[in-house]
């Protein structure tokens, strides 16, 4: 027959308040009552005590370790299914293999499908057109890995900041293109401002940071003049961010003065040189 505790060794205890260390304590307190010391007679309760509350830490800190085991084969198993799914969508030039976004073509017939959405619903839809600066230049001096990984991570920042209801695809080699559903033109301006957040988050070492010129328009019912509007006012933003050696702001194309509008030729000539022919004249 074990001994029992005492009313002094009860108090002198500290009993688990976690319920999960508890209730294995419990349990590991009643097998400990088994154990016996060297002479044969059971250990002393303050030692069974110690003893089921460390089993009770190794017994937790293993089912903890075999929960992330689990969570880590799940991820795992979930990543592979995204990336199975990510190749054939690629497969059907869907998506871009690079960036995760669209393809032109894709995004083109997902544009036309919201247009007419929008028409015939009235829920008002922008479109946003994006120049990834510079892309040529870190081609050049850094290699076309640098390039890819450029507008790799460009890609994932966009879907990172995307929600369902939206989309986005890569329309040129340095250009992507966003519809924002349910969205005003300026709203587009708050989703816009936590996208830039995102691209200096994909950057945060020594790599040249993202930096991307944008321009918000309005979806009509003819989704490529909603484009083009998008894409001028995003030569305004790559405009503006030359001649002030600024980074890029996002223009929205309902600011944008006839005189702009007159001389876009000119703005887009002074918009596409690089830098680095800047420098060099």
């Amino acid at each position: 027959m074990s001994d029992s505790p005492s009313s002094t060794e009860e108090n002198a205890i500290q009993i688990p308040k976690d319920p999960k260390v508890g209730e294995k304590w419990f349990k590991n307190l009643q097998d400990a009552e088994k154990l016996k010391g060297t002479n044969g007679e059971p250990i002393p309760f303050q030692a069974r005590h110690q003893v089921a509350l460390d089993r009770a830490a190794d017994q937790l800190e293993a089912e903890d370790e075999r929960r992330k085991k689990e969570i880590a084969i799940e991820i795992a198993a979930e990543a592979e299914i995204e990336a199975s799914a990510q190749r054939e969508r690629a497969e059907r030039g869907e998506v871009d293999e690079l960036t995760g976004l669209m393809t032109r073509a894709a995004f083109m017939r997902k544009l036309e499908e919201r247009a007419e959405d929008t028409h015939r619903s009235g829920v008002e839809t922008v479109v946003v057109v994006g120049d990834v600066n510079d892309l040529k230049i870190e081609n050049d001096t850094n290699g076309h890995t640098a390039g890819d990984k450029l507008m790799s991570d460009t890609g994932n920042a966009i879907l990172k900041t995307l929600r369902e209801v939206d989309s986005a695809g890569r329309i040129g080699g340095d250009e992507i293109a966003i519809i924002l559903y349910d969205t005003t033109p300026e709203e587009a301006l708050v989703v816009l401002k936590r996208l830039q957040e995102n691209f200096a988050k994909a950057r945060n070492n020594n790599e040249s940071a993202i930096k991307v010129s944008m321009g918000v328009a309005s979806l009509e019912p003819n989704p490529a003049n909603s484009l083009k509007n998008a894409d001028e006012a995003m030569y305004i933003s790559k405009y503006n961010s030359k001649i002030h050696s600024t980074k890029p702001e996002p223009v929205l194309f309902n600011t944008v003065s006839e005189e702009q509008l007159h001389n876009i030729d000119t703005i887009k000539k002074i918009a596409n040189v690089r830098q680095q022919d800047t420098k060099a004249s």
